[in-house]
């Protein structure tokens, strides 16, 4: 037991180590121009493919984020950071396949398989490095506004799917 604990704080250790220098950064990064973000989220996230002979759903997923922008001037910055997204979609299939076959007897058919309501379920884990541009513009002391605009490069770390239902027959 004393083993998998080593292995768990083992492996957090990176990123206790990386939050504790964003945090010593955030108190050091006091000019203005200059700053530090974190961010977290959740709500229904899923994957855009084409299903031909079937559904896709989305289900709960969570992000959590964490970057650096920088102000040039008044209005324009920049804006860097690294982050976790998760996904959980489930595809549900109902088609019918079929391809030649020949027994062996020499005789001819078509073998066919149907899938009645077959659910796989995906887990997946994403490292994301968004990258963008902001433009602000204060209105007075207290108000400003800030558009942005940019990309996220997503890398799969984990990827897994399991079978949570539905039949097929030949």
């Amino acid at each position: 037991m004393a083993n998998k604990k080593t292995n768990y704080f083992h492996m957090k250790k990176p990123f206790i180590i990386g939050l504790s220098l964003l945090l010593y950064a955030n108190i050091q990064a006091q000019e203005a121009g200059h700053y530090l973000y974190l961010n977290a989220g959740g709500g229904l996230h899923n994957l855009s493919y084409d299903l031909q002979n079937g559904t896709e759903k989305g289900a709960f997923g969570y992000s959590f984020n964490a970057g650096y922008g920088y102000f040039f001037n008044k209005h324009w910055g920049v804006q860097a950071g690294i982050g976790l997204q998760s996904l959980k979609p489930t595809a549900t299939l109902n088609y019918m396949t079929g391809a030649p076959s020949t027994d062996s007897d020499g005789a001819t058919y078509e073998y066919r398989t149907y899938y009645k309501n077959w659910k796989e379920q995906q887990s997946l884990l994403f490292l994301d490095i968004p990258l963008g541009v902001q433009y602000q513009y204060k209105l007075n002391e207290k108000f400003q506004l800030l558009a942005g605009a940019g990309l996220k490069i997503s890398i799969p770390v984990k990827t897994t799917y399991k079978t949570t239902g539905g039949e097929i027959v030949t």
